[in-house]
Order: C-alpha cells, then structure tokens, then sequence
C-alpha cells in the first residue's frame, strides 16, 4: 500500500510541475504528509498545508527558478514496485554537493537521504531521485 502511495505521489509531482501549476493537492495521509515535509526541508518546495473541507487534503506550493522550471523538473523515480527494485549497496551511493541533487532510499531504519545512508554504512531501495 505504501509503494502505491509514493508512486501516485511522484506521478502527480511530475505531470503538475510540468504543467507549470502553482499549487498541488494530494489526499492526506502519513506518507504524503512526510514526503511533502521532506522536500519542504530540502527546498525544492516553497511549503504546504492541510486544508480541511469535506475530505482532508495536503495543499503543497510548487517552487520555480527564474527561467520558470519547476525544481522538480528533474525528478527520476524509481519503479518500486518491482521486486527486483533498485538496491543501493552503501558503495554505489553517490554524494551530491551543496543541494545539487538527492536520493531519497529506504532502508532498514526508514526513509533516509542518501548522503546519510552513505556515513552510516546503509543500503537501501531507491525511491526517487532528483538532480
């Protein structure tokens, strides 16, 4: 069930920022909740919010750079829901300098950043990537 919601999540990501929407509504849930918080902390979201009308709702507000590109122009996700998914040994993680990108995994201790699961030693199933 949580694979399908993260894929659903990244799936509207991509087609709204390539639409050039303002804002992005998702229904609310843990994961939603979470994934939208960690992008907010990495800045590649201005913010969001929960509206509550007749179904609850995450309202989060997309981020564009001067020549009107989406920060999330660039997002790669993986396919998850495959079993044979795309496990990253702690070896063939890749640093990213300063913001330029991320990896999103999840391992045995959750969901973590790649650079994070590279200084602990961990491995993990990559969810998305944006560079």
């Amino acid at each position: 069930m949580k694979k399908t919601l993260i894929t659903k999540f990244l799936c509207q990501l991509k087609n709204l920022s390539s639409a050039k929407h303002l804002f992005f509504n998702v229904n609310y849930n843990k994961t939603n909740e979470f994934l939208a918080s960690f992008l907010t902390k990495q800045g590649f979201f201005r913010g969001f919010f929960i509206v509550n009308n007749e179904k609850v709702k995450i309202c989060i507000i997309l981020k564009y750079i001067e020549n009107e590109r989406c920060s999330v122009s660039f997002l790669k996700k993986s396919d998850i829901l495959l079993k044979k998914s795309q496990f990253q040994k702690h070896k063939r993680l890749k640093m990213y300098c300063n913001g330029l990108g991320l990896v999103l995994l999840h391992s045995i201790r959750g969901f973590i950043l790649s650079e994070n699961a590279f200084w602990l030693k961990l491995g993990g199933k990559k969810l998305m990537q944006l560079v």
